[in-house]
C-alpha cells in the first residue's frame, strides 16, 4: 500500500509518500513558521522513521523553513534532491534571507553541512527544454554525493516506481520581486555581492518579503512520482478528503481513472509557462493527481490543464 498525504501545514508546502519500505517528502515549510506547523511535522513521522528521499522544489522560505524540524525529528534523511543554483542565485537568495530567516541560509549555501555526512545531496540541472528525451534511469543507491543530474533523469526506487525531477529554468527573474526592489530603491547588484548592504536594508527586505508572501525564487522544480509503466501494475487509487467546511463535493469524479496512481508535484511552478503534460508526456496517462502550484493561486494555471 502506498499512502500519499498533502499535509495541512497552512500557507506553505508539505507532502509525503509512504511506500511499503521507504518514505519520500516533497518540500516542508510554512510561511509564518507557526508552532502548529512544527507540531504537524513532528506528528507526521515517528522519531525512528527514515526519510529515503527529500525533494526540494525551490528555496522560498514557505517551502523549506520546516526542513530543519524534519531533519532533527527523524532518524535520518538519506538523500536530498534539489535544484542546482548558479553562484549568482546563491548569493542573492542567501543575502536576502540572512535578514528574513537566517536558519535556512546554510541550506542554500552549504547543504552538505546543513544535513550532515549521512545524507547524499543530488543537484538537478536547470533546463528550458520541455521536449526532454532523457532515458537515463538511475537507482537511488547508485547516486553519489554531490552528483549533478540532468532534468528528466529517472530516479528508481523499487522495481517499478520512479521519480522524475524537472528543474525548469525561467528566462526572466520574478518580475514582481524586481519591481518591489526597484520601488524600495534596492540595488540588485549590491544585494548579490555585499552582505553589509543587505543588513543595512533589512527593514525594506522584510517588507518586500511580506508583500510577496515569501515568493522570492522564480524557478521551481517539478516532480513526477509514479510507476515506470502501466503493465503488470495492479495499483489503484483511493482518495480520502477531509473537507474544511460541509459543502457538497462531486466524489463521482474521483472514482474515474482509479488506476492513474501517479502524482505530479509542482511546488510554485507556473503552469502557464511550463507544459507539464509535455514534460511528462510518456507518463501522462498514469497521472491522477496534480498539486496545484503556489497554494492554489489561480494565476499560475489555466482551467484547461
Amino acid at each position: 500500500m502506498i499512502k500519499r498525504i498533502f499535509h495541512p501545514i497552512g500557507q506553505g508546502a508539505f507532502y509525503s509518500e509512504r511506500h511499503e519500505n521507504f518514505n519520500v517528502v516533497f518540500d516542508c515549510g510554512n510561511w509564518k513558521k507557526t508552532k502548529q506547523s512544527e507540531m504537524l511535522v513532528k506528528q507526521s513521522f515517528k522519531k525512528e522513521d527514515v526519510i529515503d528521499i527529500l525533494f526540494i522544489s525551490h528555496f522560498d522560505s514557505d517551502h523549506v523553513n520546516r526542513i530543519e524540524v524534519l531533519k532533527n525529528h527523524c532518524a535520518n534523511i538519506k538523500m536530498v534532491v534539489l535544484p542546482l543554483l548558479n553562484p549568482e542565485e546563491i548569493l542573492l537568495l542567501s543575502n536576502f534571507y540572512r535578514n528574513i530567516d537566517n536558519s535556512i541560509v546554510p541550506l542554500i549555501t552549504e547543504p552538505n553541512q546543513f544535513f550532515g555526512e549521512n545524507t547524499k545531496i543530488i543537484y538537478v540541472q536547470p533546463s528550458e527544454n520541455e521536449e526532454t528525451n532523457n532515458d537515463l534511469n538511475l537507482e537511488q543507491e547508485t547516486l553519489e554525493n554531490n552528483q549533478s543530474i540532468e532534468s528528466g533523469t529517472k530516479i528508481s526506487k523499487g522495481s517499478n516506481w520512479i521519480f522524475i525531477p524537472y528543474n525548469y529554468e525561467y528566462k526572466t527573474r520574478n518580475q514582481e520581486l524586481l519591481d518591489l526592489l526597484k520601488e524600495h530603491s534596492i540595488d540588485v547588484s549590491k544585494l548579490k555581492k555585499d552582505l553589509s548592504y543587505s543588513i543595512a536594508n533589512r527593514t525594506k527586505l522584510r517588507l518586500i518579503h511580506n508583500k510577496l508572501s515569501g515568493k522570492i525564487n522564480q524557478n521551481s522544480m517539478f516532480l513526477y512520482s509514479g510507476p515506470l509503466e502501466q503493465k503488470n501494475n495492479n495499483l489503484s487509487i483511493q482518495r480520502h478528503i477531509k473537507p474544511f467546511c460541509p459543502i457538497p463535493f462531486p466524489f463521482s469524479i474521483l472514482r474515474e481513472h482509479n488506476n492513474r496512481v501517479s502524482c505530479v508535484y509542482t511546488g510554485d511552478g507556473d503552469l502557464n509557462k511550463v507544459r507539464i503534460n509535455i514534460v511528462y508526456r510518456k507518463y501522462w496517462n498514469l497521472v491522477g493527481t496534480i498539486q496545484i502550484p503556489h497554494h492554489g493561486d489561480i494565476k499560475t494555471y489555466k482551467s484547461t490543464h
